[in-house]
C-alpha cells in the first residue's frame, strides 16, 4: 500500500476510533489523484435528501479552543479569543501543533492527509511567468501578498509576546507561514461559537435553532468574541470537494456537533460536493488552487474604471482634461450629502463593474455610467467652477436615479456601455473558444496545469463579458437622451431667463 492510501486508512481509523466521528456506511473516501482531485467522497449507495452523511462533535474540530497551544499557554488563549483576528489565531495554533507538538499531536493522522506544499496551486504560489497567463484578469490585483506579509509579521510578534521559546516557532519562515495560511484558506470553516450562543440564550431566553454553517474564508479582521465565530479545521468535512453547480451536501450544526446533510438525493457512485461560497472561477483559483472546468455558476468578468474612463475620453474628445473632471465628479458623488441622499446612500463609485455569466450587471454600475454620460453631455461642463459642477451633479444624480428606477436608460449610456465591453474584450484576444478543459484531469506538469487553469479563467471572464454586452438594453427601456437632457438643462434656461428679465428691468429703471 502506498503512503497516500496508508494515510487515508490511518485517517479513517482515527476519525472513527479516536474522535468518534459517526460516518454513514453509504459514503467512502476515494483516491481521485488520476483526475487531479486528490481525496474526495463518493456515495457507495443511494442517499436520500436530508440524510446525515457524517456527524462530528465540536470537541473534535481544531480551533483556538481545542488546540494544544491553548492548554499549554492558558494566558494566551484569552488574548487569542478577545484581541487577535481569526486568521492570526488559527495560523498560530496550527503552526504550533505541526511544529512543536508534532508526532504527539492528537491531530497527527489528520495532518497526514493535508496537501503537501508541492500540491498547492493557490495564486500566492505562482511565479511571475505563470501569473502573466492571467492577464488581463483583475484577480491579479487580489492575490493579497502584501497583506499576507503583514500578517506574517504579526504572527512573529505574537510568538514573542506569548514568550513561546521553542526554537521551531521562533525560526518560522515565510514559506512555513504561507503553507499553513493556504491550508486554512482552502479547508477552514467559520463556525459560530456555541459558548457565546449559550450566553446569549441565557440573556435573551431565546431557543437555539439549527442553522447552515457558512464557509467564509476571509472577512473583516475581528476577534472571535466580537464576531462570535471560530475559524476551525473540520476533519472529513474538508475532504469533500466543492462545486458551485453540483453541490449536494451542506454542513449544519447544533451546540454539540456538526452534521453533513445531503441537500438532495445522491445516486450511488456520485461524488459528494460541498459549496465553498458564491465565488467566480478566478476567486476559486486564488483561494483554493483549482478551477471548475465548465465554469462557476457565479462567474463574472470585470470592466475596470480605467476602461470606462478611456472610452469616455474617446467619445467626448471635445472636453478638455476629462480625466481630472471625472475624478472631481467621483469625489462629489462620494462626498456630497445631497447627492448621497439622492442615491439613497448607495455606493455607486466602483473600481470595476462586474459582468455576470447570466447577463446581469449590478444596478450601481448602470447608474454610475448613466450619471457620467449625462454629465458629459452638458455644454461647457469642463469650464464650470466647483460650485456649479456640484449643483449639476446633484441634479443629474437625482434625475438619473429616477430614470433607472422607472426602468429606463438613455441610448448614449447603452452605446457607451457596449463600447466599454468591446474595449475590455480586446484584452482577451488570446482566449481559445475551443479550449479542451478535460485536460485539467490529465495534465501532471504543474506549469502546464497552471497555464491551462489560467486559460479557463480567461475564457470564463470572456464569456461573462460577452453575456453582458446587451445587459442595459435587455434590462431597461432605451430612450433618446434629448428628453433627459432637456429636463436637466431646463432649470438652467429658466434661471438664465429670470436673470435676463431682471437685468432688463434694472436697465429700464436706469433709463428713467
Amino acid at each position: 500500500m502506498d503512503t497516500f492510501k496508508q494515510n487515508t486508512e490511518n485517517f479513517l481509523n482515527w476519525l472513527v476510533k479516536d474522535i468518534n466521528v459517526k460516518i454513514s456506511p453509504k459514503i467512502k473516501i476515494v483516491d481521485f489523484r488520476e483526475k487531479n482531485q486528490g481525496r474526495c467522497v463518493i456515495a457507495v449507495d443511494n442517499i436520500a435528501e436530508n440524510e446525515v452523511l457524517f456527524e462530528i462533535s465540536r470537541e473534535s474540530i481544531l480551533n483556538i479552543e481545542t488546540c494544544e497551544f491553548s492548554k499549554r499557554y492558558p494566558h494566551a488563549k484569552k488574548k487569542l479569543y478577545d484581541n487577535v483576528g481569526h486568521w492570526e489565531g488559527l495560523i498560530l495554533v496550527l503552526l504550533y501543533e505541526l511544529r512543536v507538538v508534532g508526532n504527539h499531536s492528537k491531530w497527527r493522522p489528520y495532518f497526514e492527509v493535508f496537501p503537501t506544499k508541492e500540491d498547492m496551486n493557490g495564486l500566492i504560489y505562482w511565479n511571475d511567468e505563470e501569473l502573466k497567463h492571467l492577464k488581463p484578469s483583475l484577480i491579479l490585483n487580489r492575490i493579497g501578498k502584501e497583506n499576507a506579509k503583514k500578517m506574517f509579521s504579526d504572527i512573529k510578534e505574537l510568538i514573542k509576546e506569548f514568550k513561546i521559546e521553542d526554537e521551531s516557532m521562533k525560526s518560522i519562515q515565510w514559506e512555513d507561514f504561507v503553507y499553513v495560511a493556504s491550508v486554512i484558506m482552502s479547508y477552514s470553516f467559520d463556525v459560530e461559537d456555541y459558548e457565546e450562543e449559550k450566553e446569549s440564550e441565557s440573556e435573551n431566553n431565546d431557543d437555539q435553532e439549527e442553522e447552515i454553517i457558512e464557509v467564509i474564508h476571509e472577512g473583516e479582521i475581528t476577534s472571535v468574541r466580537d464576531d462570535k465565530r471560530l475559524k476551525s479545521m473540520i476533519p472529513l468535512a474538508d475532504t469533500l470537494n466543492a462545486d458551485t453547480k453540483r453541490c449536494n451536501a451542506n454542513l449544519i450544526y447544533d451546540d454539540l456537533s456538526l452534521k453533513m446533510h445531503a441537500t438532495r438525493s445522491i445516486s450511488k457512485g456520485e461524488q459528494v460536493y460541498n459549496l465553498y461560497g458564491e465565488h467566480p472561477n478566478s476567486e476559486i483559483l486564488r483561494r483554493y488552487g483549482y478551477v471548475e472546468e465548465d465554469g462557476s455558476k457565479y462567474d463574472f468578468g470585470e470592466v475596470p474604471f480605467f476602461t470606462i474612463e478611456k472610452v469616455l475620453q474617446t467619445q467626448f474628445e471635445n472636453i478638455t482634461s476629462i480625466d481630472d473632471l471625472l475624478k472631481e465628479i467621483c469625489v462629489i458623488i462620494k462626498e456630497n450629502d445631497i447627492v448621497q441622499e439622492n442615491l439613497e446612500f448607495e455606493d455607486i463609485v466602483v473600481d470595476s463593474c462586474e459582468c455576470y455569466i447570466d447577463g446581469d450587471v449590478p444596478s450601481e454600475c448602470s447608474l454610475f455610467l448613466q450619471i457620467l454620460v449625462t454629465l458629459l453631455q452638458i455644454p461647457d461642463i469642463d469650464k464650470m467652477g466647483s460650485e456649479e459642477l456640484t449643483r449639476y451633479v446633484q441634479r443629474v444624480s437625482k434625475k438619473c436615479f429616477q430614470l433607472l428606477a422607472s426602468g429606463k436608460i438613455t441610448k448614449e449610456c447603452d452605446n457607451i456601455w457596449q463600447i466599454c465591453i468591446d474595449e475590455r474584450l480586446t484584452g482577451y484576444s488570446l482566449v481559445d473558444p475551443t479550449l479542451d478543459t478535460a485536460k485539467l484531469h490529465t495534465v501532471r506538469d504543474k506549469s502546464i496545469l497552471r497555464h491551462l487553469m489560467a486559460s479557463v479563467i480567461l475564457k470564463c471572464e470572456y464569456d461573462s463579458l460577452v453575456a453582458c454586452k446587451d445587459a442595459f438594453n435587455k434590462k431597461f427601456t432605451v430612450i433618446e437622451d434629448k428628453k433627459l437632457m432637456n429636463n436637466i438643462l431646463k432649470r438652467k434656461i429658466e434661471v438664465e431667463s429670470d436673470k435676463s428679465k431682471k437685468k432688463r428691468r434694472i436697465s429700464r429703471r436706469q433709463k428713467k
